[in-house]
């Protein structure tokens, strides 16, 4: 079973990977998917990742090296990761939830440029100064 996630209530709601698709074409989607697990590991040891993807052409298009949209392979997640600036392909039934908001360029651009200032703050918290 698949769930959205959600920012501010965390209250899971059931998605398919169909639904996703259609999200990933509308705007930018912040999503998590477990990665395939390393050669001698159990399937579900995979590393967790959270991504920040789209498959929309007039966001695509104003990164460098976007590129065209490589071939979609059956029971595979397609998207362009944002964050990384390349096309990332997952297996469909490794999809953990997706967040319940689909963001514009401009939105995705503000929150991010928000979430990054956040994160470098916690980052300097997490020093100790020497005395």
């Amino acid at each position: 079973e698949i769930y959205t996630l959600s920012l501010h209530d965390a209250l899971p709601i059931s998605i398919s990977p169909e639904e996703l698709d259609k999200m990933l074409l509308s705007g930018i989607v912040h999503f998590q998917y477990r990665k395939k697990a390393k050669k001698g590991q159990l399937e579900d040891s995979g590393e967790i990742r959270t991504a920040w993807g789209t498959r929309k052409s007039a966001v695509i298009t104003k990164i460098p090296h976007g590129g065209e949209c490589p071939p979609k392979k059956v029971g595979y997640s397609l998207y362009f990761d944002v964050e990384k600036s390349d096309w990332r392909v997952f297996w469909s039934g490794r999809l953990i939830g997706v967040w319940d908001k689909v963001y514009t360029e401009p939105e995705f651009t503000k929150l991010y440029a928000k979430l990054k200032a956040e994160e470098a703050k916690g980052k300097e918290e997490e020093v100790i100064p020497e005395e």
